[in-house]
């Protein structure tokens, strides 16, 4: 979470450990615009440490829960649009992508 702030992580309160190095995007973070007009966005990035596209399903349940938490009916389901992005070969080596999709 400090990185995410721009602190380095101090190792003297982390035991002597600053932690594997992952990149930061992969520890996931949620962001709320407020635009001019009132109307506000929120962003999550889930976490996805792996580097693998197992992420898939999770992007997905976790996009209809907060569907189905704001009503359930279409109007609502249409409030929350789950965005998956690949970057590389993983696409098209992992069977959970065509499974998930």
């Amino acid at each position: 979470m400090a990185e995410f702030q721009g602190i380095t992580p101090d190792a003297e309160l982390s035991g002597g450990s600053t932690g594997a190095g992952d990149a930061k995007y992969h520890l996931g973070t949620t962001y709320k615009r407020m635009y001019p007009n009132g109307k506000e966005i929120t962003i999550t990035l889930l976490a996805n440490p792996s580097h693998l596209e197992t992420v898939n399903p999770v992007v997905t349940g976790r996009a209809r829960a907060e569907q189905h938490f704001l009503g359930g009916d279409e109007a609502s389901r249409q409030r929350v649009i789950p965005i998956q992005i690949h970057g590389d070969g993983a696409f098209a080596g992992q069977g959970v992508v065509s499974e998930t999709l």
